[in-house]
């Protein structure tokens, strides 16, 4: 059999560009007409908010902007890429009608024969489409291993924010000059938060008109621009906006928590008094310590979803402006450094363990990739920055084991969610506060937990949280019962319930 040339119909007809197959290059990506004046209009908005932050004096210096100029202004800012890494497709359905296909399935069964697909898989986000290379004819309901990346620039720098569709798509020539190539099945997701700073791979299922089609295996991924790399190159230059965005880029790549662990101080990768630190890939370097490496992975991708959210807010904004949201995401990386130092670790050591860390990340996350020598940093910046970070009474995890909390599974908390947790159980201890079930006291009169406690944790808007305690045996059974929160009434389910263990 002949392989179907794609770009055959449009070259005979003349309707439309030819359309161009994966080359050994990767796939190629094609943007409509119209994308030219949206081109334009996205230029003129950026070079308008470039002139209104030049009003900004005390922002940026003259060096600054002029750094800023070399990589293009704001415009660099949308150079950030969509990557779906396409694995195997198990039970390939059929494709949608076109005309002759009654003709030719009558033709293939007189002969014996069975219909053959030439499937492509087809990316597209807003107005922007790439595809792959059709692949051997196979037949339906077989498994079609792909094994292609597909890269798409982003309509918007927050990846949040944007959906996108996977298609797969059976190649024809003249049958598919009207109508295109007829669909086989497609699914629509988003970037999630779990997609962020580690590699993941999914399963998801292929529908056409609400029928299952086969089910893809697919990664996905961010892309950073050069641009991105080039910021860190010379953090002083730019403002804390931009380098909030180009690190959250970096990071948000499926290797960001490992560039995170990679560029730990020495003093940091022993386990700490907090149960994080300490190697990776089991046990600690050179035997120390006894940390929990899975707790310290999830506590750095939530870092890495805070700075791409924060990173988000702070578009565009002086840096002024930008010093709030950068004093609370340090805030919430000094929490780290503390739960990975040793106990003996003062507050000036985690101060400094957080501006070494900080300075190897940004060295790691340039263009020299942590070879060489490493890019001017502004330490005298960002020690400000950590000046205004509000400073924790003491480190969460470390808390919550002075008052007899253990074995917390921080591989369902989040560390937002420790510290709200601690707060809550300094405020039960102070007011002596008892058991709306058992009447019971929380604290004993040695200041640790009486009993097994069981936390609920809800979040109110943004940032906040509020924490409910209550007897543990008491809330399982009243969950069995009824399913709500005792106090609220609202829905409540058993997995939701944080395990405050503890020793007697």
């Amino acid at each position: 059999q002949r392989r179907p040339k794609v770009a055959h119909r449009y070259c005979l007809f003349a309707i439309a560009s030819p359309r161009r197959s994966a080359s050994a290059e990767g796939p190629t990506q094609s943007v409509p007409p119209a994308m030219d004046s949206f081109a334009s209009a996205s230029e003129r908005a950026a070079n308008l908010a470039s002139a209104e932050m030049e009003s900004f004096a005390s922002v940026r210096t003259e060096s600054s902007a002029s750094a800023a100029s070399a990589l293009g202004g704001e415009d660099r800012l949308d150079a950030l890429q969509l990557e779906v890494d396409v694995l195997p497709i198990r039970g390939l359905g059929s494709p949608a009608y076109r005309v002759g296909d009654l003709t030719t399935g009558f033709v293939r069964g007189f002969l014996g024969q069975r219909r053959s697909l030439w499937p492509r898989v087809e990316l597209r986000c807003g107005r922007r489409t790439v595809s792959t290379d059709a692949k051997a004819p196979v037949r339906e309901g077989a498994d079609v291993d792909f094994n292609d990346i597909l890269r798409l620039g982003l309509p918007s720098r927050n990846v949040l924010e944007s959906s996108f569709t996977i298609s797969v798509l059976d190649v024809r020539d003249l049958q598919s000059v009207v109508r295109g190539d007829p669909l086989i099945g497609r699914v629509t997701l988003r970037v999630t938060n779990e997609d962020l700073g580690v590699e993941r791979e999914q399963e998801v299922q292929l529908t056409r008109g609400g029928a299952p089609q086969g089910r893809l295996r697919i990664k996905i991924g961010v892309v950073a621009a050069d641009a991105d790399r080039q910021v860190l190159d010379a953090p002083a230059e730019f403002s804390l906006a931009d380098v909030a965005a180009s690190l959250a880029a970096v990071l948000s790549q499926h290797d960001g928590v490992e560039t995170l662990l990679r560029s730990r101080p020495e003093a940091l990768r022993a386990g700490g008094a907090g149960g994080l630190g300490g190697d990776t890939k089991g046990g600690t370097k050179g035997g120390k310590g006894g940390g929990d490496p899975q707790a310290l992975r999830q506590a750095l991708r939530a870092w890495v979803v805070r700075l791409a959210s924060e990173a988000c807010s702070m578009a565009g904004q002086p840096d002024e402006l930008s010093m709030k949201a950068w004093a609370l995401l340090l805030r919430s990386a000094k929490q780290i450094v503390g739960m990975c130092a040793d106990r003996g670790a003062s507050g000036d050591d985690i101060q400094d363990f957080t501006v070494a860390w900080i300075r190897n990340l940004i060295w790691f996350c340039c263009s020299s990739h942590g070879e060489g020598p490493q890019p001017h940093f502004d330490e005298a910046r960002l020690q400000r920055l950590l000046d205004l970070a509000p400073e924790a009474q003491e480190h969460p995890l470390r808390g919550l084991e002075d008052m007899g909390v253990h074995h917390l599974d921080m591989s369902k908390v989040k560390m937002e969610d420790v510290a709200a947790i601690l707060n809550r159980l300094t405020q039960a201890f102070h007011s002596s506060e008892e058991d709306v079930f058992t009447m019971e006291p929380f604290f004993d009169t040695s200041g640790r937990v009486a009993f097994r406690i069981g936390a609920v944790v809800m979040e109110q808007g943004r940032s906040a949280r509020h924490v409910f305690l209550y007897s543990w045996e008491a809330l399982q059974q009243w969950v069995r019962q009824g399913g709500t929160n005792p106090c609220t009434n609202q829905a409540l389910s058993a997995n939701r319930i944080i395990d405050l263990g503890f020793h007697s």
